[in-house]
C-alpha cells in the first residue's frame, strides 16, 4: 500500500484540529456543572506586541483582521473570500473551513444557520469540507425550532454524502432519535453501516452503532408478531452487523424481543436484583431496560425510537454510576446522580444534551420501577424530587445552550418544567 500523500496527511491533520477546536469552542460556551471552585487570578503578563502588518503574508494579514472583527464583520469577510477564492486555489486550505466554523460563537445562531444554508446551496464544495459539523449545527437548531422537515432534509443531504463515521455522527444521531425522527435516523444508520467495523472506531462506539442499527430490524420483527421466523431474521441481521454467533447472544436477543413484544412478562424480583453482583446483574438490567422501553411506549405514549434512545441513555447512566444496578432500587441519591450528569458537560463531551435527557430517562425509570412493584411510592417520589432539583440546576448551568435541549420538556410533566 502506498503511503498517504502530503495532501492526505494535511487533510487528516486539519480534521483532527477541527475536532479539537470544536470541543474547545463548546467548552468555552458551556459552564461546568456543578460550578467550579474559585481560582485566584494569575498575575497579568505583558501582552506581546502585534507584528508589523507589512511583514505578514496576505493570508496572515487577513486572519489578523478577521480576529479583530465582530461576528457580522467576520461574516462579511468570509463572504468576500468565498466570492474570490475557489477550492483549487493555493490559499483555500488556509481559510476554510476554519473561518466558517469560527463564526458560530460570534453570530446569533439564526444568522449562522441562515449562512450555512446559503453556503450549502451556493458553495456545496465548501460546505461539505466540514459536512458533519455543519449538519450537526443545522439539525440542533432545526430541532430547537421544531423545523422537523428541515431535520429530514439536512439528514438526507448528509446521508447521501457520508464517507465514514466521524465524531459528530454520534451526538447527531442520538439527538435525531430523541426528537422522534425515526426515518431520518435510519437513513444515517444505513449510510454509516459500511464504516461500522473500521479500525479507528472504539469497541464502545461499534456497540452503540449496532444498538442503533438493530432498532429497525427489531421493530420489523415486532410488526410481524415476533414469530419464531421473525425473531430469527432479526438475529441474522445482528450477525451481519458483526455480533458474535453464540447461544448467549441468541438467547438475550430473543428475550429482549419477547419483552418488547409483551409476549413474556418476566417476573422481576426486587430481592434478586438487590443481591446480584454487578456482573451478574448486568444481563438482568439489560433486559429490564427493554421492558422499560416497552413501558415508555405503552404507558407514556412515546414513539418507539424515542423510547429506545432513552433506554440507551439510561443504560449509560447506570454504567456511569459505577455501582451494582440493584442499588437504584434503594433510592436515587443526588450526590451520585449529579456527577454522572456532569460527565456529559465536560469540555470534551459532544453530547451535552445527554445530561437533561438522562434526567428525563431516570424520572420515567422510577415510575416504571414503581409500576412493577420494584420500588415503593416514597422511593419513587424522592427520585422525582432529585430529578426536579437537577433539572433546574442543569437549566441554569447550560444557560443559552438550554434552548437546544428544550424539546426534551415535551417528555416531562408540566409541573417539572414550568415551576421555578
Amino acid at each position: 500500500m502506498s503511503p498517504p500523500s502530503r495532501k492526505q496527511t494535511r487533510k487528516q491533520k486539519k480534521q483532527r484540529d477541527r475536532k479539537q477546536r470544536k470541543a474547545k469552542s463548546q467548552a468555552r460556551s458551556q459552564p461546568s456543572f456543578p460550578p467550579s471552585p474559585h481560582i485566584p487570578e494569575l498575575p497579568r503578563l505583558t501582552p506581546r506586541s502585534k507584528p508589523d502588518p507589512e511583514t505578514l503574508s496576505p493570508i496572515d494579514r487577513w486572519w489578523d483582521e478577521y480576529s479583530d472583527a465582530d461576528g457580522h464583520g467576520r461574516l462579511q469577510m468570509v463572504r468576500e473570500k468565498l466570492a474570490t477564492v475557489s477550492p483549487d486555489d493555493d490559499g483555500f486550505e488556509s481559510l476554510f473551513p476554519e473561518a466558517i466554523m469560527e463564526l458560530e460563537s460570534k453570530l446569533p445562531e439564526s444568522d449562522y444557520v441562515a449562512f450555512l444554508e446559503q453556503l450549502r446551496d451556493e458553495h456545496p464544495a465548501v460546505f461539505e469540507i466540514a459536512l458533519d459539523w455543519n449538519t450537526q449545527s443545522l439539525v440542533s437548531h432545526y430541532i430547537a425550532e421544531n423545523r422537523m422537515e428541515d431535520v429530514d432534509r439536512a439528514t438526507e443531504y448528509l446521508a447521501g454524502r457520508m464517507e465514514d463515521v466521524s465524531d459528530p455522527f454520534f451526538p447527531l444521531l442520538s439527538m435525531i432519535r430523541l426528537a422522534g425522527r425515526g426515518n431520518a435516523a435510519q437513513m444515517l444508520i444505513d449510510a454509516a453501516a459500511p464504516s461500522f467495523h473500521k479500525s479507528d472506531l472504539t469497541y464502545s462506539a461499534v456497540n452503540e452503532l449496532v444498538e442503533w442499527a438493530m432498532h429497525a430490524p427489531v421493530q420489523a420483527c415486532l410488526e410481524a408478531g415476533a414469530t419464531e421466523e421473525a425473531i430469527e431474521i432479526a438475529y441474522q441481521k445482528s450477525l451481519a452487523l458483526g455480533v458474535n454467533d453464540t447461544e448467549a447472544n441468541r438467547k438475550i436477543q430473543r428475550n429482549s424481543i419477547t419483552l418488547l413484544a409483551g409476549i413474556s412478562e418476566k417476573a422481576w424480583i426486587r430481592e434478586e436484583l438487590l443481591t446480584l453482583d454487578k456482573e451478574e446483574a448486568g444481563s438482568q438490567v439489560y433486559l429490564l431496560l427493554f421492558a422499560y422501553a416497552r413501558w415508555l411506549v405503552q404507558a407514556r405514549g412515546f414513539a418507539p425510537v424515542v423510547a429506545d434512545e432513552l433506554r440507551l441513555i439510561q443504560a449509560e447512566t447506570i454504567d456511569r454510576l459505577g455501582c451494582r444496578p440493584g442499588v437504584l432500587l434503594l433510592g436515587l441519591k443526588q450526590k451520585d446522580f449529579e456527577p454522572a450528569l456532569a460527565r456529559s458537560l465536560n469540555m470534551f463531551s459532544l453530547k451535552p444534551f445527554h445530561a437533561p435527557a438522562a434526567v428525563v430517562a431516570m424520572r420515567h425509570f422510577y415510575d416504571f420501577l414503581h409500576a412493577h412493584d420494584l420500588v415503593d411510592k416514597r422511593t419513587c417520589d424522592t427520585a422525582h424530587d432529585v430529578c426536579y432539583v437537577l433539572w433546574k440546576k442543569l437549566k441554569k448551568a447550560m444557560a443559552k445552550d438550554w434552548d437546544k435541549c428544550r424539546f426534551l420538556e415535551a417528555y416531562l410533566p408540566s409541573s417539572m418544567t414550568t415551576t421555578g
